[in-house]
């Protein structure tokens, strides 16, 4: 009789349980099965979950590396471009501070030929408006491009080749061409020497 089911009744009426060797192996059978389940669950979860999360942080490091490779390039591309513009703006200051240098020398060959070679005819009468106009065409440029200390010295440089052309060194000696040089050179020095500080 020890291979047949015991049974038991419960005080209060219900179901009999039966217990065996066989129920108790079928129970811890079911148990390692459910571990064993639990477990490649598990596996299957971790062997999937971890190439996928590395996948995500790769293409996110990669997104966030290229970003900020591209800001990078795209910050290099500003300033060389400033520098650019920078140069260009030089230059085009140098050409213009050289073209009323240009103006002004031809402004003291007139004051020269009026006061030392005494000429005062129609053609240099010409050749004086035209000269004192285009040093005048030529300060105003600068004024625009420039900054103001060399717009400054500019225009005092201007000023005194126009007054020497009209009224002459105010000292009656000679050599006229040397006085004529004389009155210019202050303004001159100053003009080049507030460029040159500008242009460093």
């Amino acid at each position: 009789m020890s291979g047949r089911p015991r049974s038991t009744v419960a005080d209060d009426g219900r179901e009999p349980e039966y217990t065996t060797q066989k129920g108790r192996a079928r129970n811890i059978q079911k148990n390692d099965e459910t571990g064993r389940v639990s477990a490649t669950v598990r596996s299957v979860t971790s062997t999937t979950l971890l190439p996928f999360l590395g996948v995500v942080l790769g293409g996110l490091v990669s997104t966030l590396t290229q970003y900020s490779l591209g800001r990078a390039a795209e910050r290099a591309e500003v300033r060389r471009s400033a520098r650019e513009r920078a140069e260009a703006r030089r230059n085009e200051r140098v050409t213009h501070l050289v073209d009323f240098l240009s103006a002004v020398q031809e402004a003291e060959r007139v004051a020269v030929d009026r006061h030392h070679h005494r000429l005062a005819d129609e053609q240099w009468q010409a050749r004086a408006k035209e000269s004192i106009d285009r040093m005048w065409v030529a300060q105003k440029t600068i004024h625009m491009l420039c900054a103001t200390e060399v717009n400054e010295a500019a225009r005092r440089l201007a000023y005194d080749v126009q007054d020497v052309i009209r009224k002459g060194p105010g000292d009656p000696g000679d050599p006229q061409d040397e006085k004529v040089w004389a009155y210019i050179r202050p303004s001159r020095r100053a003009f080049l020497d507030v460029v040159r500080d500008h242009l460093e």
